[in-house]
């Protein structure tokens, strides 16, 4: 056993050098297997989050009711403008009503281009994203039109430097 040990330690001198990269090689591998563990898990608890929800029985919170003007008409739809600040009512013989979503107080009223001495006897929403709708007249005839929304941006009176 002397005569092999002899000749390894004799065998150039380069046992030092190959025991540090050993030594190195040996915390690098541990280092790289508890990262991949350390992700791997990390992945885990947030696949486990996301998830999650999924078992959990529904719920639903009562939000503060809006009171909206009343017309005679019954509604048949109701959409919103993509900043969540105006609603719009479209009502059964083609009247709409624009109204505030924070306090339902009434911004517009208007009246689709229905042609007179014919009722609506169907409405239909289309593509939500393109906003296109449609009156089906009791004649067999059909009122597409599409609710389009004006953005217009006004100074701020509290804070006039802001904009």
């Amino acid at each position: 056993m002397e005569k092999i040990e002899a000749s390894i330690t004799s065998a150039g001198g380069h046992t030092g050098r190959r025991m540090a990269k050993d030594k190195l090689f040996k915390y690098l591998m541990t280092f790289g297997g508890l990262s991949v563990i350390i992700a791997i898990s990390t992945i885990f608890f947030y696949l486990a989050s996301v998830v999650a929800p999924l078992f959990m029985p529904p719920h639903m919170d009562k939000l503060k009711p809006l009171v909206v003007t009343a017309t005679d008409q019954t509604s048949v739809h109701l959409a919103m403008e993509e900043q969540v600040e105006i609603g719009a009512r479209f009502a059964s013989q083609g009247g709409v009503t624009f109204f505030s979503l924070a306090d339902g107080k009434l911004l517009h009223q208007e009246q689709v281009g229905l042609p007179k001495s014919v009722t609506a006897s169907s409405f239909s929403a289309g593509d939500l994203r393109k906003r296109v709708m449609a009156y089906g007249l009791a004649n067999g005839r059909l009122v597409l039109f599409k609710d389009d929304y004006k953005v217009t941006f006004t100074q701020d009176p509290e804070n006039p430097q802001k904009d």
